[in-house]
């Protein structure tokens, strides 16, 4: 009882200092929720529970076949659902993920998971943009909320090509993936992950160096109807790389593999 009357007290004269602890408790609280892969245990924070096998069985699927010795890149990794599994199939996973609040749960997931051993410290987030070339460029956000998409850089349209009005806005470095792996001598991925709600095509072209080495063994990537599909499948072949499966995805896109012709032989 006198604790309670001593907290009446402190929101009675002193709310500044209250507020302040109340705000404390509440940035202290964190509840992980078990993520839905069948195979490997993972949690989520923010007490979300991330539907990620119901959701994409074919993306789970298609990182099940990776190697040990594999380096995977995923580009809009959000808050690393996909990496997380990718961690346990592959021997590195870069996560490039933009959003700032989106890096922050990615960060917390990796770290959360790799505390309980259920990962290794394979995974290496990078809070940046990847798109055709280098520049300083503007990234929209579509929302604010944790695990929000649909943000855009350097244009103002969301994942079904619609104007939307930015909640907030920020210059943001962006390197193509051939710059990034010229610059830092990053390892040649051997899978590529895309799915960036809509600028799929700009990091694309940024990459044709790094789609026609022989070291990539597939890409994944999600496409959207307002985008020259037949033409972003075009520049695939002309790098060696082939159709496989496609997947819809109902409200979102349509979830396109494509692999190096010569291990289809």
């Amino acid at each position: 009882m006198n604790k309670i009357k001593a907290a009446f007290n402190l929101i009675r004269y002193s709310p500044n200092l209250a507020r302040n602890k109340l705000s404390k408790l509440k940035n202290s609280i964190e509840i992980y929720g078990r993520m839905d892969h069948p195979k490997y245990k993972f949690y989520m924070c923010d007490a979300i529970r991330w539907f990620t096998f119901e959701k994409e069985p074919e993306t789970v699927e298609w990182i099940e076949g990776f190697d040990k010795n594999d380096i995977v890149y995923d580009v809009g990794a959000c808050v690393g659902q996909y990496s997380l599994i990718a961690s346990k199939y592959a021997k590195e996973v870069y996560a490039f993920e933009p959003a700032t609040f989106n890096f922050n749960l990615l960060n917390k997931n990796i770290i959360y998971n790799f505390k309980k051993g259920l990962i290794e410290n394979n995974i290496i987030p990078l809070n940046m943009a990847l798109s055709s070339r280098k520049k300083l460029e503007t990234f929209n956000y579509n929302s604010l909320k944790y695990g929000s998409s649909s943000h855009s850089l350097g244009r103002t349209k969301n994942f079904e090509g619609e104007e939307f009005v930015p909640c907030f806005s920020q210059k943001m470095l962006s390197l193509s993936i051939d710059n990034l792996i010229a610059m830092f001598n990053l390892p040649v991925p051997n899978h590529i992950k895309i799915d960036v709600d809509g600028t799929e095509h700009d990091i694309i072209e940024g990459a044709r160096r790094t789609l026609k080495n022989k070291n990539l063994k597939s890409v994944l990537v999600e496409l959207h109807t307002f985008e020259d599909i037949d033409k972003i499948i075009k520049l695939f072949e002309n790098s060696g790389l082939v159709l496989i499966k496609k997947a819809n995805r109902p409200g979102f896109g349509q979830n396109h593999i494509f692999m190096r012709e010569e291990a289809l032989k």
